[in-house]
């Protein structure tokens, strides 16, 4: 099941999810539509698109329909189709209803994207429909896509100024502010990012992930006093859950104190919370332990549904340089490029190219480091691996003329 954003599901008619279902043989368009929203609240994401495409066949003229349709079919993963149902939503006429079929329309399609790594494509659609002033009440909603899309193309000014416009709207916003921290500790903008971490948290006191962040940047500042203190404040939150209790492992793996989060990380592998597979690798990584390193990675790759950050991957890969196992090293950082996540893109190719090299593929690993190169100029080690690996190519024609 694909979630989408915050678990935010906009539809077209909440009330008639709670209508009654049709049970008659003879059932309307309407029934169909009635049914489905409801089997949509239900979750029952299979059933609704049964539903909603009998309604859309029975009454072709019903845009609401097809945006439904399309958004149920999200939750489906059939992405292709989705795009044909909206796309049969959007009208080229100037009323009121029709703007507000098409912005929901748009929306849902900038969704599609975004959910098929087309991020540039989802970014226009987001940006089609912010251009309709009509459901100004989905404007939040739809910011918070593009920015998050435009980080995934590594647009960080644009992100930036995505965010900005969220605060502006709504300056409770906690998420806006943690997100535009992210981005200005990326853009070296280190002390207005503390600041907005500290927005973040005045909003929301509880919330794990903005000590993460905060505490990461502020390392990154060298200020590791400081940052001390942010893990100390967020320990100090009120443990009531099994997702805090895997938090506090967090927060226990930061501090260093590796053999507790072991056996904490455990105990939330067994509560559901799969995410802890990554940091078990991580402390195996640190520990030298490849074999458990690869094997925790794996894991988390085999329980996270629609992954999208590329970074285990290319941690996965790490592990398999380690215990030389080039192949498996290649197929993983291959996989993490196909996911288009710009952020762990260079490093991802930068160990694309290492591992063509370890398995004696000196022809496409020079062609790869030769295309690094173009689109990350000025890497002096890619430099000299690109004359070493030229070197190889001469030494093998040479070979073959003897």
């Amino acid at each position: 099941m694909v979630r989408l954003r915050q678990g935010k599901i906009i539809l077209v008619s909440i009330a008639l999810m709670l209508a009654a279902t049709g049970c008659s043989s003879g059932k309307s368009a309407g029934d169909y539509y009635k049914e489905g929203m409801k089997q949509y609240k239900e979750q029952k994401y299979e059933e609704a698109s049964a539903s909603l495409k009998e309604a859309v066949t029975k009454n072709p003229n019903k845009a609401e329909y097809y945006i439904d349709y399309g958004m149920t079919l999200i939750q489906c993963e059939n992405y292709e189709e989705a795009l044909i149902q909206f796309d049969k939503a959007i009208l080229d006429k100037e009323n009121k209803i029709v703007r507000e079929n098409n912005k929901m329309a748009y929306r849902g399609k900038g969704i599609v994207y975004y959910n098929l790594a087309e991020y540039e494509s989802a970014e226009k659609e987001f940006e089609k429909a912010l251009k309709i002033t009509e459901r100004s009440d989905l404007d939040v909603d739809i910011l918070f896509y593009l920015g998050d899309a435009q980080t995934k193309t590594l647009n960080q000014e644009g992100a930036i100024a995505t965010y900005t416009k969220i605060i502006e709207k709504k300056a409770s916003q906690s998420d806006a502010y943690y997100k535009r921290a992210v981005l200005r500790g990326q853009v070296g903008e280190l002390a207005e990012s503390v600041a907005d971490f500290d927005k973040a948290i005045s909003y929301d006191k509880d919330n794990y992930e903005y000590y993460f962040g905060k505490y990461a940047i502020l390392l990154q500042q060298g200020d590791s006093t400081a940052a001390d203190e942010v893990i100390k404040s967020a320990l100090a939150i009120k443990t009531e859950s099994d997702e805090d209790y895997y938090n506090v492992a967090i927060l226990h793996f930061y501090q260093g104190n590796n053999d507790t989060a072991k056996g904490e990380f455990a105990t939330a592998i067994e509560n559901g919370f799969t995410g802890a597979y990554f940091y078990l690798g991580e402390i195996a990584m640190m520990e030298k332990e490849y074999e458990s390193a690869a094997a925790n990675y794996e894991q988390y790759i085999q329980s996270i549904t629609n992954l999208k950050s590329a970074i285990v991957y290319n941690q996965l890969g790490e592990a398999y340089l380690q215990l030389e196992s080039y192949e498996q090293a290649l197929k993983a950082f291959e996989n993490g490029i196909k996911l288009n996540d710009s952020a762990v893109m260079k490093p991802l190719k930068h160990n694309e190219v290492v591992a063509l090299e370890r398995q004696g593929e000196f022809d496409k690993a020079y062609k790869k480091a030769k295309k690094y190169l173009e689109d990350y100029p000025g890497d002096e080690g890619m430099t000299k691996e690109v004359e070493f690996l030229k070197t190889r190519q001469e030494e093998a024609l040479t070979d073959n003329t003897k």
